[in-house]
């Protein structure tokens, strides 16, 4: 059970599951809708109208991949693949080639 406490107010405890991942891709607007980030390998947005094509690489940047031993939050954390990761990409109906799953720069960038 959680409760949140404000200004002196207390609220209703609440309860949550703790789970081990839960990925979710950040978006261009950052308020959870619209376009998500998508870019190249030089960090060029993919949108609608300037798409990737065939070959290109995309990276998918968001949060949620679950922990990563040594990610304290007091130092950038280690930029290591999870080749273990459950992770599969699709491109419409065709399964991508992912190379990295793993941490970007911040801690909970993934």
């Amino acid at each position: 059970m959680l409760t949140v406490t404000y200004n002196g107010q207390t609220s209703n405890p609440g309860s949550f599951q703790v789970v081990a991942n839960s990925f979710g891709i950040f978006t261009v607007n950052s308020n959870g809708s619209g376009a998500g980030i998508i870019t190249g390998a030089s960090y060029q947005l993919y949108f609608v109208n300037s798409p990737a094509n065939p070959g290109d690489t995309a990276v998918i940047w968001g949060t949620g991949i679950g922990a990563s031993l040594g990610d304290d939050g007091f130092a950038s954390p280690q930029q290591v693949d999870m080749p273990n990761l459950p992770l599969t990409v699709y491109v419409g109906t065709q399964a991508a080639s992912v190379f990295y799953r793993g941490r970007g720069g911040f801690t909970g960038e993934d």
